[in-house]
């Protein structure tokens, strides 16, 4: 976060290069994020279960659902210091202002479905503020959700083909000590 602004305003008098750069970027978050964040979610009942007990195994739907937020997360951050590079803190200002309310009025909707529901919404209303920064940042650098598809679909595919490998190498692995360190083993593997 701290670095991607200042390069932006560095590159900022070329779009062009803009553009590149930025889509660099991208690359290199989804290259990053994706297993950390993807692998984290595939692993996180082995996870919660040996940092914090059996007891605490009701929690891994929303790590993992927090873990699929996290892993594009990162675009937020792209998008948000983009704009803010080029000048748009009132396009910033706007999109948080709508995006909260938008996240207050899901929660508040989905309250008598409980927490689980509760969660997907906010989660869900992050995704729609993806596309309000993506909707701002195709207006100044001319990059449109197809490009952002390219930019991300090779480690995608990537780490799900990894997370296969993984969860059939260790289907029959009882232990849950044993099965995390190998799926971690094996994604990371297979992910290189």
């Amino acid at each position: 976060n701290s670095v991607t602004q200042p390069i932006l305003v560095q590159v900022g008098d070329d779009k062009i290069r803009q553009r590149n750069v930025f889509r660099k970027m991208i690359r290199f978050g989804a290259f990053v994020s994706f297993p950390a964040m993807l692998g984290l979610a595939f692993v996180a009942k082995e996870f919660i279960y040996i940092l914090l007990g059996e007891k605490w195994l009701s929690s891994v739907p929303f790590l993992q659902l927090f873990c699929i937020w996290g892993a594009v997360g990162y675009l937020w951050l792209l998008y948000t210091n983009l704009l803010i590079s080029h000048g748009k803190s009132d396009i910033y200002l706007y999109g948080i202002i709508l995006i909260s309310f938008l996240q207050l009025l899901v929660v508040g909707t989905l309250f008598s479905l409980g927490i689980y529901s509760m969660v997907i919404g906010y989660i869900s209303a992050y995704y729609v503020g993806l596309l309000y920064w993506h909707y701002f940042a195709n207006k100044l650098l001319s990059i449109n959700l197809l490009d952002i598809a390219k930019d991300v679909f090779p480690y995608i595919v990537s780490i799900l083909f990894s997370f296969l490998m993984a969860y059939l190498l260790t289907l029959y692995v009882d232990n849950m000590y044993v099965a995390f360190l190998l799926k971690v083993l094996i994604v990371v593997i297979v992910y290189c």
